[in-house]
């Protein structure tokens, strides 16, 4: 479980994450990739992917839990991607 001075910020996107879809994490030492289909406004499926790239990421943490293990600071009703704030794995 997360330090509770953890905290989780929404990544702010043009897009908005397939809440059903897989989401595709590659990372080395030099970068983040992630990938993940999006659906439109409507709720719909939408027929494109969406590619974030973060460079200099040595560390990288997946979850598929039902409640995030860090306080959340905006709330959102979408799917998510997230920064967490005064992470214990920051120097």
């Amino acid at each position: 479980m997360a330090a509770p001075s953890e905290t989780a910020k929404p990544i702010s996107l043009k897009v908005w994450q397939d809440p059903q879809g897989n989401v595709i994490l590659h990372y080395s030492r030099d970068e983040c990739k992630i990938h993940f289909g999006c659906w439109s406004n409507n709720s719909e499926p939408s027929d494109y992917l969406a590619k974030l790239i973060f460079h200099h990421a040595w560390a990288v943490r997946g979850t598929c839990l039902e409640f995030l293990p860090y306080k959340v600071c905006e709330s959102n009703d979408r799917s998510n991607i997230y920064i967490v704030i005064q992470c214990g794995w920051r120097r």
